[in-house]
């Protein structure tokens, strides 16, 4: 190995180098958690009434769950707004909201059950035409 290709990691930083690195990540961090809460406040709030008219065109009774109409779900209904006109951006994030992890799971186990049957099969007839 060519020692000097390595780029120098952090045992080659000062104390203080360290340090500061290790406070500009915790602020980082801290930023990141104080935007999520409050893009989890924001769209836990009720919707604004300019909004309904967009779940109404999608068959909401708006009237009958006005406590439900929040803008995340308006945001969730502008996502499959766009994913149903074939915005493909929209429809991966539809994908990412709904995917199941445990159904994800269980369809690779599925998928390689099913492989190692076909190749067992594969075997067999190979074996059938060595006869």
């Amino acid at each position: 190995m060519n020692e000097s290709n390595l780029i120098p990691g952090a045992h080659s930083l000062t104390v203080e180098e360290q340090s500061r690195g290790g406070k500009k990540s915790g602020e980082s961090r801290r930023r990141k958690r104080d935007m999520k809460a409050c893009m989890q406040l924001l769209l836990s709030l009720p919707a604004p009434e300019d909004d309904y008219k967009t779940l109404s065109d999608m068959g909401i009774n708006v009237e009958e769950f006005p406590e439900d109409i929040t803008n995340m779900l308006v945001v969730n209904a502008a996502i499959l707004k766009a994913a149903k006109a074939g915005d493909i951006q929209a429809i991966r994030e539809l994908r990412s909201i709904i995917r199941d992890d445990d159904y994800m799971k269980h369809k690779i186990k599925m998928d390689k059950e099913r492989l190692k049957l076909a190749q067992k099969a594969s075997e067999r007839d190979n074996w059938d035409l060595d006869l």
